[in-house]
């Protein structure tokens, strides 16, 4: 197919066996521009030729848009030639957190190319991949699922947020096309934007990983070689001046493609204060060290600083994003502080014991993040009311709100209803300011080295069937099958009908299972957290992911356990839990000996009272 030969990413031992010593003309770092455009359009357009489908993986960000130009280019060429081209697709990302300024941009751009396919009687389609709400960051952030990503810690969220929205997105296009899977693996060459010379560990890792600019790589995704997807990185042995220079050339009209690159300037210029790609289209020689700037999530934990948002809210005009950074910021001052962190395991023992440990972002101070960014979006709807604009973000939609309800139910973290409950305060006007960061005060950036302790959880009610999966009211009246849930093909909240229960249902459904009784009185302890999942459910609202119904099950056992035993407000509280469960006389006895509650209460303390350091206790 005119592309390289099979290259597997879990068994490379020599890089000349895949990277080839001398390149053609147009393809070596050390070529001229023009020779560069003129071998990466006619790699492209050889992959046109053989029947190939591209698609090409844009952010619109300075790189994938030189590269998505000269894609386009190809297939004009291609087009011009013989009459006709592949469908090629233009596919880019929507997190759902991204910076206001660069979601607006790549919007707009993304019209553009529409725009010129549609001028230039092209066969290119646009398509936008977004997170499903089991991707969705924030939601499973503020629902106890999962804790940001730092630079220590991966990077989970790019999975979520970018590969998986994008794979499914590609696994769609396929059957759009009406391949098989087996027949879209060899039918889709996609192109990527990097460059050997971003950086040294960029460019290692490129070359370890075979990546070419002349001609596709067969990149392997499994040890069984059954998944794998043709990838070829046409711009690979472009230099940062290579790039920057063929922006100017689009900005001075050298070049005619689908933008005329005026935005992304500006979108980098104002990332960086105005010091970036300002003379890219000058006579002198642009700085090859780079402009630096990221314009990504708003929320990025993954970097210390966001110094591209910081810059922007130095601009006056800028200031409405002021409060996504401080929410950015909140998140970052406490993500290692451990009472603010879910001590409690999420998987219960055979013997009924569960683990002390530190995890999850704790009941708390997920329902603070909710009360946060439920008031940032309200504050926004307010501003752009009076500016006669619509909202310039949204943190939480409705049926984001529904998710997190579900979620928390689901990990026993709040009263039913709790988020809808919070969502329906701020729409009558409740607000809660993001408290300001104590300039005295140091904050934690990493945690304590923690070995476990082990307590007994699990009690004579712990595994009835009738405290788990089972809808219990529905057992009860008679009308529903109590083992009935809609599923599909993943967990997600049904947009209409989140909707309509926001218009129609909610003061009903806050009335009858809300933490609030009509005099304002907390409900606490007369329903259960499992009581808003099966209402959701028994609604059709939320659907589960089709056989993850023993899962469900499981989670639900673990959220009425902590709700009998009232450990939902001390879930931060390592030295409480202690406590709690060692008071408890329906325990089953755990394995390993007897309880010591003095030595965990000494262990407990061992940290300022703060968290467990010391060796590992089973009681």
């Amino acid at each position: 197919m005119g592309a390289a030969e099979n290259f597997d990413l879990f068994g490379i031992d020599e890089l000349d066996s895949v990277v080839p010593l001398a390149m053609p003309v147009g393809f070596n770092e050390e070529d001229s521009l023009d020779d560069k455009i003129a071998a990466t359009v006619g790699a492209i357009k050889a992959q046109m030729s053989a029947g190939k489908h591209i698609v090409v993986a844009c952010s619109f960000g300075k790189d994938s848009s030189v590269l998505l130009s000269l894609a386009i280019q190809a297939m004009e060429e291609l087009v011009a030639e013989t009459g006709t081209a592949p469908k090629m697709f233009v596919i880019t990302s929507n997190t759902l957190l991204e910076n206001p300024l660069m979601d607006n941009y790549s919007l707009s751009e993304a019209a553009k190319v529409r725009a010129y396919a549609k001028a230039k009687n092209l066969p290119i389609e646009m398509r936008i991949a977004t997170p499903n709400t089991s991707n969705n960051y924030l939601v499973n952030l503020i629902g106890g699922r999962l804790i940001a990503s730092t630079p220590d810690a991966g990077r989970k969220c790019t999975v979520m947020m970018k590969i998986q929205p994008i794979e499914r997105l590609k696994k769609r296009l396929a059957k759009e096309m009406g391949y098989s899977k087996k027949e879209a693996r060899d039918k889709f060459v996609t192109l990527i934007g990097k460059r050997y010379s971003e950086s040294e560990n960029r460019g290692r890792g490129m070359r370890a990983s075979g990546e070419r600019p002349d001609v596709p790589v067969k990149m392997v995704r499994d040890k069984q070689g059954k998944a794998y997807e043709w990838v070829m990185s046409p711009i690979a042995h472009w230099s940062l001046d290579d790039v920057y220079y063929l922006i100017a050339y689009v900005r001075n009209d050298m070049i005619t493609t689908y933008s005329d690159f005026e935005q992304l300037v500006e979108i980098y210029r104002t990332a960086n204060e105005g010091q970036c790609m300002i003379n890219v289209y000058a006579k002198g020689k642009p700085a090859s060290s780079g402009c630096g700037s990221r314009t990504g999530c708003h929320i990025c934990l993954a970097v210390k600083d966001d110094y591209s948002m910081e810059a922007m809210l130095r601009d006056d005009q800028y200031a409405w994003m002021r409060p996504l950074n401080e929410f950015r910021n909140y998140i970052q001052r406490n993500h290692f502080r451990i009472d603010k962190r879910n001590w409690l395991a999420r998987t219960v023992n055979e013997d009924g014991t569960i683990t002390l440990a530190p995890n999850s972002y704790a009941p708390g101070f997920c329902l603070d993040l909710l009360r946060y960014a439920l008031t940032i979006d309200a504050d926004e709807r307010r501003a752009a009311a009076r500016l006669g604009i619509a909202p310039r973000f949204q943190l939480l939609r409705l049926k984001d709100i529904i998710a997190i309800d579900f979620l928390w139910s689901r990990y026993g973290y709040q009263h039913a209803l709790m988020a809808c409950h919070t969502a329906n305060e701020v729409d009558n006007g409740k607000r809660w300011p993001i408290p300001a960061a104590d300039p005295n005060e140091s904050y934690p950036t990493s945690l304590p080295s923690i070995r476990k302790v082990t307590l007994p959880f699990g009690d004579r009610e712990y595994g009835h069937f009738a405290v788990g999966f089972m809808d219990v009211l529905a057992a009860v009246t008679d009308t529903l099958d109590p083992f009935a849930v809609p599923t599909g093909d993943e967990f997600d909240v049904d947009e209409e009908g989140a909707e309509l229960f926001w218009g129609f249902e909610l003061e009903n459904a806050l009335e009858r299972y809300g933490p609030v009784d009509d005099d304002g009185t907390r409900r606490d302890g007369e329903f259960s957290p499992s009581n808003g999942a099966h209402y959701f459910l028994r609604m059709g609202t939320v659907s589960l992911f089709k056989g993850s119904e023993g899962e469900f099950e499981r989670m639900m056992q673990m959220s009425n356990q902590i709700h009998r035993h009232g450990l939902r407000d001390i879930l931060n509280d390592p030295e409480a839990l202690i406590d709690k469960l060692s008071q408890h006389g329906d325990m089953l006895p755990a394995a390993g000996g007897q309880f010591d509650i003095e030595d965990l209460i000494r262990l407990s303390r061992s940290q300022s009272g703060k968290g467990i350091i010391a060796k590992e206790v089973t009681v």
